[in-house]
């Protein structure tokens, strides 16, 4: 790095240097990891840090706990690489956008700023455990995105109907809106598409075949079907 006098100056290492993670010496070595939100940009000026989470009312967030985070992968089939930092949330709180967390190890701005992009991370082992007809949304991304003609509801759906769905591309993120969860889906044809998670938009949600059939509601889709 050169400054405005000419000078070399060292490049200094980011602060989340200061927190990696080994997960090879943890009991996480041979967990698989998922991503749990996203962080954004930071929240004032004394380290708070917007998280977009897959789901604002988690159980797996605590004050006191250890909060792990490591590279966002690009694309919905890419793989998850285990953690590679570890700080402590020490506030949880939320706003009319979602989550805000406070860390141990982050005091101002320029330190929040550091987690931008990075990836919230857990392991399944941490997860509680799910009833029967339960599922988590997360494990909806990569999903395929059928879209039927909105003349069909749940009542009207058939095998056929769906063998004629349009595809809208593959469920890439989650969003917590205060109505519920948006299920973004991205595709060549029609760009990011987003599509709120409760009737009368989705009719129905397939975990074996990896799918989520949608009513083409007008306004839904540039263009319509």
């Amino acid at each position: 790095m050169v400054n405005s006098q000419g000078k070399k100056e060292a490049i200094k290492p980011g602060l989340l240097s200061h927190f990696t993670f080994d997960v090879n010496s943890s009991s996480f070595a041979s967990d698989d990891w998922v991503v749990c939100g996203r962080f954004g940009r930071p929240h004032g000026v004394h380290g708070e840090v917007r998280l977009w989470g897959y789901n604002n009312h988690t159980e797996l967030l605590k004050e006191g706990m250890f909060l792990y985070c490591g590279k966002h992968p690009k694309h919905p089939n890419s793989s998850v690489l285990p953690a590679s930092h570890r700080l402590t949330v020490e506030k949880v709180r939320s706003d009319n956008k979602g989550l805000l967390l406070g860390f141990k190890e982050l005091k101002t701005r320029e330190q929040a700023q550091e987690l931008n992009h990075f990836a919230w991370l857990s392991t399944r082992s941490e997860f509680p455990p799910l009833a029967e007809d339960e599922f988590y949304l997360l494990d909806l991304i990569g999903a395929q995105g059928l879209a039927v003609d909105p003349k069909y509801d749940q009542d009207t759906l058939s095998p056929e109907v769906i063998e004629s769905a349009i595809s809208i591309g593959k469920l890439t993120s989650l969003l917590e809106a205060g109505a519920g969860e948006v299920l973004i889906f991205e595709s060549k044809a029609y760009g990011e598409v987003m599509v709120p998670n409760q009737e009368p938009f989705v009719l129905l949600i397939d975990l074996e075949q990896n799918r989520v059939i949608l009513r083409a509601i007008p306004g839904l889709l540039e263009g319509g079907l």
